[in-house]
């Protein structure tokens, strides 16, 4: 018995333990849990509603319903009956089921016979007389439009009649997947765009569609789309801006961090004045595609009598900010001069010293380079005596540099009086 069956064991026989349980009992127990007795009138539904499935032998038909008879715990008296009238009632063949209700003293064994007999005959004479079932060929055409389906075939075959939501004969309308899509014609729910009988299209969307489809007889396989929806009633709102004087209808999008206009619109516009700059942006797309720009301009815009430069207005706001907080900025640790920390203790608490845990051979050389580094800046004071005493932790990071952080929660943190 494996480690999961034993814990699996140990929770269906709690609060006994197992060893105290016959070998008996545990096969008892497990077989309760995971092989349930299943429900007879479940089974029996199953039973019940079984039929023949299509291109499914007659053989195999009989062997399944045995299988399923076997948890409906019908008496042996009535199981071959029971038997014998779901496999007449189950039979594809309206042929077969006619030749065994003509049938006075109709046993399942007689019955398997005959219908056997039948299935073997009409394939017989199907090959006698030299007919192949149909063969379909595909045509892929770039156009949905255009795409046709060949059928070559020898012999009659019943007409089916095609889904109405998606033109299949495989399955009825009730079975197909496309039951909850809109169509792209009408955009109206439960069909698609290729059996859509409505006459023209909704007029609020226009589109324009290259693509290319494949189907056959059973479903649809596939359909690769590319569309350009345009639409009539949208909620863009659109302001005239002048750049570098001249009037420009631009989309207002307050989301956007930059302004993105047509280098053709650049070349018509400010080629001979501005010149284009060098850039390393990276646009991203509200869907998530990536677009990379040619290049960048700075101009003055005008926008309700209010002129701005981008870049000069920026490098202005920059300079003012690192003029007048220089400090914050410095490329060494600031230091807080004005404020003193203080860590309240808990009353009647004892200094804790903890000895220095050991660092590997290999981190050695970069923890004692860092600890001279933070010293010699400051931020580390070497004492000759403590009564605290804290291990460090050395993290290393991405570059191969390492941290020294500080195990606090085993010395200092749990006596601190923290406010509540």
């Amino acid at each position: 018995m494996g480690s999961k069956t034993y814990g699996l064991l140990r929770s269906l026989s709690s609060p006994a333990k197992p060893s105290q349980k016959t070998f008996t009992e545990i096969v008892k127990i497990l077989q309760e849990h995971l092989s349930p007795k299943p429900l007879v009138i479940a089974e029996r539904f199953r039973f019940h509603k079984r039929s023949q499935l299509e291109d499914e032998s007659i053989s195999s038909f009989l062997a399944s319903l045995k299988k399923l008879s076997e948890y409906c715990k019908f008496e042996m008296s009535n199981l071959n009956d029971s038997l014998r009238d779901r496999f007449g009632c189950g039979l594809s063949s309206e042929l077969i089921q006619k030749r065994l209700l003509s049938e006075a003293d109709l046993s399942l064994s007689k019955a398997s016979e005959i219908a056997l007999a039948m299935e073997t005959a009409a394939k017989d004479s199907q090959e006698l007389q030299g007919k192949p079932e149909s063969t379909e060929v595909n045509k892929l055409h770039p156009d949905k439009n255009k795409t046709e389906q060949v059928t070559q075939q020898k012999g009659p075959e019943k007409q089916k009649t095609p889904c109405y939501r998606c033109g299949a004969e495989s399955h009825n309308s009730p079975e197909c997947r496309f039951k909850n899509e809109n169509c792209r014609k009408c955009g109206k729910r439960g069909h698609i765009q290729r059996v859509c009988r409505s006459s023209r299209a909704d007029p609020k969307i226009k589109r324009k569609q290259n693509y290319f489809c494949v189907e056959d007889d059973d479903n649809f396989v596939a359909s690769v789309e590319i569309n350009e929806v345009n639409k009539l009633n949208s909620s863009i709102i659109w302001v005239t801006t002048k750049i570098d004087g001249h009037a420009m209808k631009m989309e207002l999008d307050t989301g956007s961090a930059v302004s993105v206009i047509p280098l053709q619109k650049y070349k018509q516009m400010f080629r001979r004045r501005i010149p284009l700059e060098k850039t390393e942006v990276t646009l991203k797309t509200y869907s998530g595609e990536t677009m990379t720009p040619e290049e960048i301009i700075n101009v003055p815009i005008q926008f309700n009598h209010q002129t701005k430069n981008s870049k000069k207005d920026t490098q202005k706001k920059l300079k003012k900010l690192l003029d007048e907080y220089g400090e914050v900025f410095q490329q060494e640790i600031g230091k807080l001069k004005s404020t003193k920390a203080k860590l309240p203790l808990k009353e009647g608490c004892q200094p804790k010293f903890c000895m220095a845990r050991p660092v590997s051979y290999a981190l050695k050389p970069k923890v004692d380079a860092e600890l001279k580094r933070l010293e010699s800046e400051g931020i580390l004071e070497k004492v000759g005596f403590s009564d605290w005493a804290t291990p460090i932790v050395p993290v290393v990071k991405p570059n191969g540099e390492v941290r020294i952080c500080g195990d606090f929660k085993v010395t200092v943190n749990p006596q601190i009086e923290t406010e509540q």
